[in-house]
């Protein structure tokens, strides 16, 4: 059974036929909030390993393969009342992987997902704006191998 929290989400990466050589880029999505939030919750599942950066801040790190479970993390004290950017650092040692993201914003529906609007950057080093190509949307959970995806408690 799926567990709520990315509706909206697809599966991005940076290339749709990997070479089965390791990978190491960053994915970069900027946008404005209105005001700087009470509470926001980050739910990331990436296969293999993450570093998550909000606005620039380390702010969790981890890694899973298919059957595990997303991480969530509290980063409202990293967002800001208008421009703000999260990077998502992804490596894989054999190339195939996926990214799944969603930002809850108060309550309600996520309100940033990964999606055709993210960024790619082949160096992984872009953590502060959007640079690079559009990254590739894979599909939509549940989708093989990763199925339908649960998270653990926040960190």
């Amino acid at each position: 059974m799926r567990e709520a929290g990315f509706e909206g989400a697809r599966w991005i990466w940076i290339e749709r036929s990997p070479d089965p050589r390791p990978v190491h880029f960053s994915a970069v999505r900027e946008f404005t909030l209105m005001a700087a939030p009470a509470s926001a919750e980050a739910r990331i599942f990436v296969d293999r390993s993450f570093q998550l950066f909000v606005n620039g801040t380390r702010a969790g790190t981890g890694g899973q393969a298919p059957g595990d479970s997303a991480a969530r993390f509290e980063v409202s004290r990293l967002l800001l009342r208008g421009t703000n950017v999260i990077a998502i650092v992804a490596e894989s040692p054999r190339g195939l992987g996926g990214i799944l993201f969603s930002l809850r914003v108060g309550t309600g529906r996520p309100s940033i997902v990964s999606d055709r609007f993210w960024t790619v950057d082949d160096s992984g080093n872009q953590l502060t704006r959007p640079a690079g190509r559009p990254a590739v949307v894979i599909g939509a959970p549940p989708m093989h191998p990763w199925g339908w995806v649960r998270s653990q408690k926040s960190r």
